[in-house]
């Protein structure tokens, strides 16, 4: 039988009735579910229950493209079914599969209609481009199934899709449109498999202004659910204390009825990216299906009432989630210290004072009878040793030497330590975690924990190592940092907090390896000020300058300033004259510029008839020119005629 790898094929534990306080991220319930993704969705058809409003379509909705896993071929059946070239899939191989959604209506569907007599069904497919929506008429329940088929998309958008179009099998969206040529041959076929994992968000659940009208979705075969977490996590969440969703559970059956009035401003447009706000009104629920189909209601309450209005429902895949704390590393090893110095001597202990000498034998026998013999006093010992006197009390022990050795003035000691970052979330989302992506995020954690850029921390790298597994990518991260703040980086890496926020910031959760490659050298310090803010002039060996030399210099650079603005600024006149007027005009422009008519004014005095000929030579040339020759002719015939005889 076809086994069904949904991104990870591993157990799952259940959830309980009532939501966790977190999801541990190494829980396969993060990696190994199917997760909708409706934003590369395209509707297919959309027409649920007949109401439109594409009429002449199917009566449902369809979902193309809205999930992507993986699926283990077991059978030949199957290997050619889902080939998009004969023969590309065989038996064994486990190939990437896309899904489709159908959403159809198992009771009567209702609609309502806007001011324009326009039905709310318009409102059907897709919210936002990253949601899917229905809308029902006020006072009205639809008991409604998703049944999950397979795709006959070839990529992220659905742009080429298997069809018997053309002989190769595969059309473009743009030469053959998906509504009428989507024909693959898995195009009807259910996922029927043993056990499907499946995460649907339901998001905006809210009423109208004075909650005489609001959402309520009953979900069937419910496995579990949890809360959606802001994009603020975890500096804000969302948890049973302030979630604005009333939840019940009876068994595996769940009722979320909404809390609060809600508007079309507030609603989310991106499931990943929700507001504190949107986020109460959310919650991701969590199913175990035998066939591929989820069963839920959709009303919009109370049963029965005359309002005319509709509300719309929108789901998705599921949102950020409350991550529980990764286990702590070990703590590190801190690095080989030199040999300690030797410490003065201490004066030796007291030897214990010596053991009784044996008595020696008697040099002739004794002159007693054999019996017993009164106990003889024993014989003298070696005369004990006289106690030392008192020796003064040794000086107190050194304080350990420092790891790091003494370094010329103008260096320090650098350390550069790795870690292997593992981030955990989906296919869809590693897509978007780059090496940029994991540097940034690492160095806006420390630079907010006190762990200063280019003084504290000198570098951060990270290079993705090893492939890309469903739901798993593996960072290689390097940090330079100074020598000295090596321990206290290190501690603070291994904390709760960094763990979380970086989960956070990347994906569902994120696991740090133990420390590796701890190395440490000396190096020039790089900028002697970015160490110390409070270092005096003399550690960090700066010039002692003077306020005076300060207004000095500023002084020097405001000459100078004007001094080129005072050439600048006639160097740009000239070459904008001779451009504009002609080489020779430069003088007269000058002239034409500064003059006037104030006789009583020497300086720059011409009179008006002059103005107005330098105004002509300069704008009118031909004008003057005309002028200056039509004088000249005038000047020629006044002349007397100076070869003519007097009469």
């Amino acid at each position: 039988m076809l086994k069904l790898l949904v991104l990870l094929c591993v157990p799952v534990a259940a959830l309980t009735a009532e939501a966790p306080d977190c999801i541990s991220p190494n829980d396969p319930s993060v990696l190994g579910r199917l997760e909708f993704n409706f934003f590369g969705s395209k509707v297919l058809y959309n027409n649920l229950g007949g109401m439109g409003p594409a009429m002449s379509d199917p009566r449902m909705i369809r979902y193309a493209n809205v999930a992507l896993g993986e699926i283990e071929l077991e059978t030949e059946a199957m290997a050619r079914l889902l080939s998009g070239i004969p023969g590309a899939y065989t038996v064994g191989q486990s190939v990437p599969i896309r899904f489709d959604l159908e959403l159809t209506n198992l009771t009567e569907y209702v609609v309502a209609s806007t001011s324009s007599d326009i039905p709310t069904s318009t409102f059907n497919g897709k919210n936002r481009g990253s949601f899917g929506s229905i809308s029902v008429k006020a006072g009205h329940r639809v008991k409604l199934q998703m049944q999950l088929v397979y795709s006959c998309c070839l990529d992220d958008d659905c742009e080429q899709f298997l069809c018997s179009a053309v002989p190769d099998g595969h059309c473009t969206h743009a030469e053959y449109p998906r509504e009428s040529r989507y024909d693959c041959s898995a195009r009807d076929v259910p996922v029927d498999q043993s056990e499907v994992r499946m995460t649907l968000g339901l998001f905006d659940l809210d009423g109208n202004g004075g909650l005489s009208t609001y959402e309520q979705v009953t979900a069937y075969g419910l496995e579990g659910y949890d809360f959606v977490q802001p994009s603020t996590y975890p500096d804000e969440r969302v948890d049973a204390n302030n979630v604005a969703v009333d939840i019940s559970m009876e068994g595996d059956v769940g009722t979320f009825r909404a809390q609060q009035p809600g508007t079309g401003s507030d609603n989310p447009s991106d499931p990943a990216s929700v507001n504190l706000l949107q986020a109460k009104r959310s919650v991701n629920l969590e199913f175990v299906t035998q066939d591929g189909k989820i069963y839920f209601d959709y009303e919009v309450s109370p049963m029965g009432t005359a309002i005319s209005t509709a509300r719309t429902l929108m789901f998705s895949g599921n949102g950020k989630r409350a991550l529980c704390p990764l286990p702590a590393p070990p703590p590190i090893s801190p690095p080989p210290p030199p040999s300690p110095l030797p410490s003065p001597p201490s004066p030796s202990p007291s030897p214990p004072p010596p053991l009784p000498s044996p008595q020696p034998p008697s040099p002739s026998p004794l002159p007693f009878s054999p019996s017993p013999l009164p106990p003889s006093p024993p014989p003298p010992s070696s005369p004990s040793p006289s106690p030392p006197p008192p020796s003064p009390s040794p000086p107190p022990s050194p304080s350990p030497p420092s790891p790091f050795a003494p370094v010329p003035p103008g260096y320090m000691i650098k350390g550069t330590v790795k870690w292997d970052v593992a981030v955990l979330t989906s296919r869809r989302r590693l897509q978007a975690v780059t090496n940029e992506r994991v540097s940034e995020a690492v160095e806006a954690i420390l630079e907010a924990n006190d762990f200063a850029m280019g003084r504290l921390i000198f570098a951060v790298e990270a290079e993705a190592v090893g492939a890309l597994v469903a739901g798993s990518q593996t960072y290689q991260l390097t940090v330079e940092v100074l020598g000295t703040s090596m321990r206290e980086l290190a501690e603070y890496v291994k904390t709760l907090d960094f763990r979380t926020r970086l989960a956070a910031t990347l994906g569902n959760g994120a696991e740090l390896s133990e420390p590796t490659n701890i190395n440490f050298e000396v190096v020039p310090i790089p900028g002697l000020g970015a160490l110390s803010d409070g270092a005096s002039l003399a550690e960090q060996q700066e010039a002692n300058v003077t306020v005076q030399d300060e207004v000095m210099s500023w002084l020097i650079i405001l000459i100078c300033l004007v001094l080129f603005f005072l050439f600048l600024i006639p160097l740009v006149i000239f070459y904008y004259v001779q451009n504009k007027y002609g080489r020779g005009n430069v003088t007269l422009w000058l002239r034409y510029k500064i003059a006037h008519h104030n006789p009583e004014k020497k300086l720059f005095y011409i009179p008006k008839d002059l103005h107005e000929r330098l105004r002509m030579q300069l704008f009118e040339p031909k004008a003057f020119e005309a002028q200056l020759r039509k004088e000249m002719d005038e000047r020629d015939d006044d002349r007397p005629d100076l070869n003519g005889t007097a009469v």
